[in-house]
């Protein structure tokens, strides 16, 4: 619509008698008209007019003042709703950059968001905080890899090696070059924690190049020790971790060269051998590793275990 020769734009809404105007328009001016519901003497129904340039603040304001007046379990409720549907994007921005990265490459992004990582971590070592809250606040800092605010890496240090914490830490390990990332590593050694370094080489791109740099040779064949013991006799807790780090050891050229992963050698024969059975077998895998193969000539095995398959003899074209 059209005022006075400016362009005005009308949002309408109900509010109830503790609406503020100051509030609705703090950063710009507007004109509130409020009168009564005719339905319910109690509240009041109302209308902002504003210039078009101010639409987004207003809105914005708007939004924030009626957001203030919901009671308490019901933001929490909301705030771990949008905690749930930004956990990915996080991850996956987080798996190729640093927060302080991005201050340089996309300041817009970084600034509001290291306000927003600030009040989440007073909402986690706040003693009123819901448990759920803080399980949802650990969930999303755990997605930041190596941007995790230092007060809370203790918090992962901490965490012990089984479900549901192994999820937070296959993400918290990151590229594995902070100190606590090493701390937390380092205590990986026994079967059940083989779900939690599968993941995290998943996860960073430069997880798995300073896992190899910062073990040694026997360290190493440790790891494909229980992968061999894991793909022998299939659990279906163990079997598809084993499997998702034995791709990850396939797909990093070093890792193959060293773990001597070549086609035909006794390991790689002996690894095959496995896969063949539980293919054979059926056995039940769960992974969370997405392939698209080359070859659709598997179309009934699981394709977790047709890439295995393809890379242990050599026909990468078909990966």
């Amino acid at each position: 619509m059209e005022t006075n020769g400016k362009e005005v734009f009308c949002h309408s809404r109900q509010c109830k008698e503790s609406v503020n105007k100051d509030e609705l328009s703090q950063g710009v001016q507007v004109c509130l008209e409020v009168f009564l519901d005719r339905k319910d003497p109690s509240k009041y129904r109302g209308k902002i007019y504003g210039l078009e340039k101010n639409r987004e603040i207003v809105l914005l304001n708007t939004a924030k003042n009626n957001y203030q007046r919901k009671p308490l379990d019901e933001k929490i409720k909301h705030r771990i709703e949008v905690l749930k549907r930004i956990k990915y994007p996080c991850l996956k921005i987080f798996s190729h950059y640093t927060l302080e990265e991005l201050e340089t490459l996309n300041p817009e992004f970084a600034t509001p968001f290291k306000e927003y990582s600030r009040r989440l971590e007073e909402y986690y070592f706040d003693p009123q905080t819901d448990k759920d809250f803080k399980k949802e606040i650990l969930d999303f800092f755990g997605r930041l890899n190596d941007s995790i605010p230092a007060k809370l890496q203790q918090e992962f240090i901490n965490l012990p090696f089984e479900s549901p914490s192994t999820d937070f830490l296959s993400r918290c390990l990151g590229s594995l070059e902070k100190d606590f990332q090493k701390t937390i590593f380092k205590n990986l050694t026994n079967p059940k924690t083989l779900s939690i370094v599968a993941r995290a080489s998943w996860n960073n791109e430069k997880f798995l190049k300073n896992l190899m740099a910062q073990t040694s040779l026997e360290q190493q064949k440790g790891f494909l020790k229980r992968i061999e013991e894991c793909l022998k006799n299939p659990e279906p807790l163990y079997f598809s971790s084993a499997c998702e780090l034995l791709l990850a050891f396939l797909s990093y050229r070093n890792a193959k060269r060293e773990l001597e992963l070549i086609p035909e050698s006794e390991k790689t024969m002996r690894l095959l051998d496995s896969i063949d059975k539980a293919i054979e077998k059926e056995t039940e895998i769960k992974s969370f590793v997405k392939l698209e193969l080359k070859n659709q000539s598997f179309n009934n095995i699981p394709p977790l275990l047709s890439a295995l398959r393809l890379y242990l003899r050599g026909d990468l074209e078909g990966v």
